[in-house]
């Protein structure tokens, strides 16, 4: 008895870890999608991850407003950044930092000695002069919207944001969407080509001899006895 138990319960274990195993990997899978919406009369970029849409930035900043670039176009133009360096394998933390002389936000590398610092070829915006990095970066994650601890995060003269926990603690928009149901392919069945029954005889199919007709005799071939016509030449 106490060994039945023992297998049952090793064996609901071994399932409990399949189905969690199998989980993870389709998570694992899953490959995170950054793109620019108008959500709530803002442009808005959001991120679609295996727990549903995420608003990760809302474009209404006034740190732009003397910029040419539009709330929409930077929309576009930095989700399209995000999601290049999603691919890349390289978008784990934002920060400021300057590049070109010139204050900006973008993709973060932990260098010993320095800290973290722009990535090369890691730029997302570029700041103005006078702009406060931190109250950019707050401004632009809206972090009252958010849930608490999803704020970017302060030290000394350098804010950052930890993409992976910012996505794992900030509320969906959107819930996931289903998982799509396999297509039905219907068959349809081939036209029979035999024939039906009941089927033809061989006497049906093969004439009998007394169907088959004969040619008509001539009179030159009663005459003659040959039953076949000859040319006139030859017949006097």
């Amino acid at each position: 008895m106490n060994e039945k138990i023992i297998s049952l319960f090793l064996l609901s274990a071994l399932t409990s870890i399949l189905i969690l195993n199998t989980t993870k990997a389709e998570e694992t899978k899953f490959h995170n999608t950054y793109s620019c919406i108008e959500h709530e009369g803002n442009p808005t970029t959001i991120v679609n991850t295996p727990r549903g849409v995420i608003q990760f930035i809302v474009w209404k900043s006034e740190f732009f407003s003397n910029s040419d670039w539009t709330p929409q176009r930077r929309c576009e133009e930095v989700s399209q950044r995000f999601q290049k360096f999603y691919d890349q394998g390289i978008l784990k933390i934002i920060t400021n930092g300057t590049m070109n002389r010139q204050p900006v936000i973008c993709v973060a590398q932990n260098k010993a000695g320095e800290g973290l610092i722009c990535r090369q070829n890691g730029l997302l915006i570029t700041l103005e002069p006078t702009d406060n990095p931190q109250q950019v970066m707050e401004d632009l994650f809206d972090q009252n919207r958010l849930a608490s601890g999803n704020s970017p995060l302060v030290r000394g003269n350098q804010t950052f944001v930890d993409i992976d926990n910012f996505l794992e603690t900030a509320p969906v928009i959107e819930s996931k969407p289903p998982k799509p149901t396999k297509p039905v392919i219907e068959i349809n069945p081939i036209p029979e080509t035999k024939p039906k029954p009941p089927y033809p005889t061989i006497e049906q199919t093969i004439p009998s001899q007394l169907e088959i007709k004969k040619p008509p005799v001539t009179d030159s071939d009663s005459e003659n006895g040959t039953g076949v016509e000859c040319p006139p030449l030859l017949c006097d």
